[in-house]
């Protein structure tokens, strides 16, 4: 107990307080346990902020990681990664069979976003209609806290004190509001199906079918930001909800770090796709996402595809 206070005073001195005062640390994690330096268990409900698909120290998983390890940890981006093209092949065939995915690797889910909405500014003006560019939020949203994702974010509590914000990327005080809001200056509205740091919100199926409407009469784009929501976390592997939306860009992350732009139909817009999509530089971070991928979407787990 001495050494862990002696640790939390020590923390108090050297860590930014961002995150407030913590006082409790783990030192190891079993399946789904955590244990603290004193060895009292407890039964870890966050996960890590839903990131630990498959619970603490899955042998398997410490396997991969440790033979890429000795294998070859990092490159940049400026050469190509095996690994990272066999996971991109077997993403973009679970997102969609019909439909062409390519897939943007990042680092954490406000990144994602971040390149969602500087997607959606670069394909309008590529377009032709440099005028669009707006992109409006919900109300409760949460898409991160970089100042592009704070400034779609309704949570006035991590607003305060960071204005101005992105001039252009504004949230609504309603649902009505965004529908009324959308002119020809909107490049993209961005959505959580179910709204996470809300208290797990389901957003209305119809009020969305009505957004996606309104966005193909306008010609702007469909962030569906599937951070919280992705990789099976509610039956299929994306969202039920938003597999009844036309999509256009939807940002993944916890487990994973991954952005999925749908490419549109003319071939100017597919070369931009083409042209501003960036790799992840870590071939270990491959190599644990291809043995998840393997492991998640086994009979074990019996997940429907969406």
């Amino acid at each position: 107990m001495e050494q862990a206070m002696e640790m939390m005073a020590s923390a108090d001195e050297v860590l930014f307080p961002n995150y407030g005062k913590r006082d409790l640390a783990f030192v190891r994690g079993e399946g789904a346990y955590v244990y603290d330096r004193d060895d009292r268990r407890f039964l870890d409900f966050t996960a890590g902020i839903a990131v630990c698909n498959l619970g603490h120290a899955h042998p398997g998983l410490a396997s991969v990681i440790a033979e890429q390890a000795k294998t070859l940890l990092h490159t940049s981006n400026l050469f190509l990664i095996e690994g990272q093209v066999a996971l991109a092949n077997k993403l973009v065939r679970l997102v969609s069979a019909g439909t062409p995915y390519r897939a943007m690797f990042v680092n954490s889910g406000t990144e994602a976003n971040e390149g969602a909405l500087k997607l959606a500014r670069r394909y309008q003006f590529v377009s032709g209609q440099p005028q669009k560019t707006r992109v409006i939020g919900l109300p409760n949203g949460f898409h991160g806290r970089t100042m592009g994702a704070l400034s779609v974010t309704a949570n006035a509590k991590y607003r305060e004190g960071m204005a101005p914000l992105v001039p252009g990327l504004e949230t609504a005080t309603s649902y009505e509001a965004v529908i009324d809001a959308i002119d020809d200056t909107v490049a993209a509205c961005i959505v959580e199906v179910i709204q996470g740091e809300a208290g797990v919100r389901p957003v209305d199926r119809e009020f969305l079918q009505r957004l996606a409407a309104r966005l193909r009469e306008t010609g702007g784009l469909l962030i569906v930001d599937e951070v919280q929501t992705g990789v099976g976390r509610t039956g299929t592997f994306l969202d039920l909800n938003s597999s009844v939306l036309n999509r256009t860009l939807s940002p993944w992350q916890k487990a994973w770090a991954t952005e999925f732009p749908r490419e549109p139909s003319s071939q100017r817009r597919r070369s931009l796709l083409r042209s501003h999509l960036v790799c992840m530089d870590r071939p270990l971070a491959a190599t644990r996402l291809r043995w998840l991928l393997q492991i998640t979407w086994s009979t074990r787990f019996r997940i429907r595809r969406s």
